[in-house]
């Protein structure tokens, strides 16, 4: 039919695949927003494939130094519910590093944050509930004495691959442990992963469009 766009006829699979690819920004990758119910290690929030190397300001290590475009991060904006929230993701290599970051605590939300290996949802690896203001880049302030911030943060070599979850609660009454993130208080968590599969970035989007665009166009009718 005269007038008729080539890819209509000649690649309606790729033109789907050309829309999904487009669809995939980098805002998608790095920040998402939290999914309720994840107040259980069976109903956890999965935040594989939400993965990128993205700089951010606010994404580093232990030192302050940033991390962002070398360790791969997704991020999770979240409010509470009189509830503890609970974030899954997968670690690819044993020997990997993982980074739980808490940034942004608000109004006064004083965070504890604990990490769990699926093998074992009852000893956690490491627990943190008060930590430098400097710790993960950006996003926290020193509002505790001796420059400490009551944003949580975790830096952990993991012996094993496999699942891992990351617990975000409120301080139980000044002393180790965790407590329910109460309604109204809102804060952001960066999880960081040595080796966890990104998703590409803005950059190489419009690379990958203009392959899936010339071969429908090889392929139109007459071609």
């Amino acid at each position: 039919m005269m007038g008729e766009f080539p890819i209509a006829r000649a690649g309606a699979g790729a033109a789907m695949v050309l829309a999904g690819a487009l669809a995939c920004t980098a805002a998608q990758a790095t920040y998402v927003a939290e999914v309720e119910a994840n107040d259980g290690f069976a109903t956890a929030q999965v935040l594989d494939g939400n993965f990128s190397l993205d700089f951010d300001a606010d994404i580093g290590d232990l030192s302050g130094a940033n991390t962002s475009t070398s360790l791969a991060h997704a991020s999770v904006r979240a409010t509470g519910n009189d509830s503890v929230d609970i974030y899954r993701f997968t670690v690819n290599a044993p020997g990997s590093r993982v980074i739980l970051d808490i940034d942004y605590g608000a109004p006064g939300f004083d965070s504890a944050l604990w990490l769990f290996s699926a093998a074992d949802l009852v000893n956690e690896l490491r627990n943190d509930w008060d930590t430098t203001a400097t710790a993960g880049a950006g996003g926290s302030v020193a509002n505790l004495g001796g420059g400490l911030s009551d944003d949580s943060f975790i830096e952990e070599v993991v012996a094993s691959a496999g699942v891992y979850y990351a617990l975000v609660g409120r301080q139980a009454s000044g002393v180790p442990g965790y407590d329910v993130v109460p309604v109204g208080a809102s804060y952001v968590l960066h999880v960081s992963v040595d080796q966890a599969e990104v998703l590409p970035s803005p950059a190489v989007l419009p690379l990958f469009a203009t392959g899936l665009l010339g071969f429908a166009w090889s392929r139109r009718p007459g071609a």
